[in-house]
């Protein structure tokens, strides 16, 4: 081979390890500027469809809601939350704590609102699927319930709404589970979320951090128990007792004075 010859075949191998060179810098560039970490996502993935798989499922928890007071001090209350559902269309909860003592019945085409407390319950006509009746509750009736993100059919589209980025923090045992933890950032919450590392997939904890309140109050929830259930159909049927009383939820615009005049005394 003449020494022309040669130094052509080496600029082609060298002008090939170079070209290679720039695309794997270019895909590891790629991989290292994307916001959300693969790993995680599989995992999110895996736990949407172990929850949208399941037509009826009974979940046991308890739950942490920060309250921050006008002086500034956190304070952290319980709850021991029963939740019952079934797909598409029932869902009842029970949330028994210092500052919610109250029931949920959902049978398709009305929501009821009982307090075990003061004895009184609201009724609403509302839409023909859990999804669809949870938005409603939250944006008409201003029902508030962090946790909900759990009980849509599609648990990752309602995850990842507001996400920005999310990552893989790694396995970590969560009451004796061992479980992957993720850890999302979005625009109005960071959110993380342990879910079980076995052959299903499950949600065993859930927190969420409010980035729009002072002192960032969280909240989170401890799943001790998610299964597959048959119900009764009277679970999700109200039946008030001789001493509740009914009333009226709130309307929008009473809602809005109220939220005004709790701004104006602060």
């Amino acid at each position: 081979m003449s020494l022309k010859l040669k130094a052509v075949v080496l600029c082609c191998v060298v002008s090939g390890v170079l070209m290679a060179a720039q695309v794997i810098a270019a895909d590891t560039a790629v991989e290292k500027t994307s916001p959300f970490d693969p790993a995680a996502d599989k995992v999110l993935r895996a736990a949407d469809a172990y929850i949208s798989s399941q037509k009826s499922l009974a979940m046991k928890a308890e739950t942490l809601l920060d309250i921050v007071t006008d002086e500034g001090e956190i304070l952290t209350y319980t709850t021991q939350v029963d939740v019952s559902i079934e797909r598409p269309d029932k869902l009842y909860a029970k949330r028994v704590g210092i500052i919610r003592n109250q029931e949920i019945f959902y049978n398709g085409s009305e929501l009821v609102l009982h307090s075990l407390q003061h004895h009184v319950f609201a009724r609403e006509q509302v839409p023909p699927t859990i999804d669809k009746m949870m938005d409603f509750a939250m944006t008409e009736l201003g029902l508030q319930a962090p946790g909900r993100d759990l009980l849509y059919t599609n648990l990752y589209d309602g995850m990842m709404s507001d996400a920005v980025s999310g990552t893989f923090l790694g396995k970590v045992m969560v009451d004796g589970v061992e479980c992957n933890h993720l850890a999302y950032r979005g625009n109005e919450v960071d959110f993380q979320l342990w879910i079980e590392a076995g052959k299903e997939a499950k949600p065993k904890r859930f927190m969420i951090v409010s980035k729009l309140l002072p002192s960032a109050p969280r909240y989170m929830i401890n799943i001790r128990s998610l299964e597959p259930t048959k119900f009764a159909k009277e679970t999700f049927e109200f039946s008030p007792s001789a001493e509740d009383k009914q009333i009226q939820f709130l309307t929008q615009e009473e809602i809005a004075q109220l939220k005004q005049a709790v701004k104006e005394s602060k």
